[in-house]
């Protein structure tokens, strides 16, 4: 062969290899546009043929590949149930559209009309609700109501019941409560994305709010990323009822089976549980391989919780890095929980084999009760490594709650000594960090 034949057939092997990997590539990624001014007749295909609601999005079968776009600065209700991709293409999920106001999912019932309400009794207000559990009302998409448990707890403003039997909210009132706030969300209990049993999916740049349950959540998934989202004012939901009346609510929870899951560049605030957490119990169960890193948390109950059993389960390379976290304890169900506290850092019992929990390079201000909290029943601390931190406390409040060991600011250095941990890390003694 001579040398310019073998030229040609290598150029010619090139172009079909470009040819085949451009076809690959684009095998499967297929847009798909949503928009509040939307049809769901339109075929969705375009941004000039958007389909409309969360209820198409939920039900249409996509493909490894596709991107579901949805308009930034419209607003959503509902619940999206995302679809699986494979492990050589995700399912994507995020936003399109000039502007950087990200796409709002509501978890919640719209109750600003005056007609939603009427007069129960003196100062009682009555609006139907269905037959799920509502866990918080946002007055004015800043303020929240009381939560109470029986129609005698009902003697303040702002505060309201959930009747389970008649799926009626009451609410004191010394107005409509529609002439008194411009706005009112009724938060549903349930998830605002369900991600149970799925894989290989990408959010992207959404914001989520006002859900009585988990802003993302579900059991059994891996191959997950939520990126650049926002969530708030998330929780509050009845759990199981009890003494305490236990409610629920995270911004981020993996429950049970979770695995190579990335949580990065969030913003979460006004939670009523953990901002980003993964746990599990009852079963056995394997949880590794998850990364919560550059991510804003604020005004949550605690920024990030992990527990896990029974000792048969397992959980391993869990890293937490690079996150600003504030706050903790400062958020709207605080004065509401049964169990105030206030914690960046909540490691609650934990019976599960553990390897590698590494805390590193986040900053911390300001908790409640304690920055770091290590349950005495937790199992694996020769697993936890925390290094290269900033923490702001008062230094009149705990730093650091160790197995029943209580260490101040002041006791920076005992602690790096005793525990051999964050030894290059630093603390602000008694400063408030703006």
């Amino acid at each position: 062969m001579s040398k310019k034949l073998a030229a040609a057939v290598i150029i010619i092997i090139i172009v079909i290899i470009v040819i085949l990997l451009y076809r690959y590539k684009g095998a499967g990624s297929t847009h798909y546009y949503v928009s509040s001014s939307g049809n769901d007749d339109n075929s969705g295909l375009s941004k000039r043929a958007p389909w409309r609601s969360l209820e198409q999005v939920n039900n249409y079968k996509f493909k490894p590949g596709d991107i579901i776009c949805f308009k930034r600065g419209d607003v959503w209700r509902g619940q999206l149930v995302p679809q699986s991709g494979n492990a050589r293409l995700a399912i994507k999920y995020t936003g399109y559209g000039p502007g950087k106001e990200k796409p709002v999912i509501l978890g919640s019932i719209d109750k600003s009309d005056m007609g939603s309400w009427e007069q129960s009794a003196l100062n009682i207000w009555r609006t139907s609700a269905g037959e799920l559990d509502i866990g918080n009302i946002i007055f004015d998409n800043s303020e929240c109501g009381q939560k109470v448990w029986n129609e005698n707890g009902l003697n303040s403003q702002g505060r309201f019941y959930y009747d389970s039997q008649t799926g009626n909210v009451l609410l004191f009132s010394y107005e409509n409560p529609s002439q008194k706030y411009n706005s009112i969300e009724c938060a549903v209990n349930r998830y605002i994305i369900n991600q149970s049993n799925k894989s290989y999916v990408e959010y992207d740049g959404l914001a989520l709010k006002y859900g009585a349950a988990h802003g993302i959540g579900g059991y059994s998934t891996h191959d997950i990323t939520i990126r650049n989202c926002d969530i708030s004012y998330v929780g509050g939901g009845d759990l199981y009822t009890d003494e305490r009346r236990t409610r629920y609510g995270n911004g981020i929870e993996f429950w049970g089976e979770a695995y190579d899951n990335l949580v990065e560049g969030c913003n979460i605030w006004e939670i009523y549980d953990a901002g980003v957490t993964n746990q599990n119990s009852g079963e056995i169960k394997k949880q590794y391989n998850i990364t919560y890193k550059n991510n804003k948390i604020w005004n949550c109950e605690y920024s990030f919780e992990y527990w896990n059993s029974p000792a048969e389960s397992y959980t391993g390379n869990i890293l937490f890095a690079g996150n600003t976290c504030s706050n903790a304890g400062g958020g709207w169900g605080h004065t509401q929980r049964p169990d105030p506290s206030g914690i960046h850092i909540c490691l609650y019992p934990n019976a599960a084999q553990l390897e590698k929990l590494i805390i590193t390079n986040n900053i911390m201000k300001e908790a409640g009760f304690t920055i770091i909290y290590i349950d005495a029943r937790f199992n694996g601390t020769d697993a936890l490594m925390l290094s290269r931190n900033s923490y702001y406390q008062d230094i009149q409040k705990l730093f650091c709650f160790w197995k029943e060991e209580k260490y101040y600011p002041g006791d920076f250095s005992l602690y790096t000594d005793s525990k051999k941990q964050d030894k290059d890390s630093v603390i602000n003694k008694g400063a408030k960090y703006g």
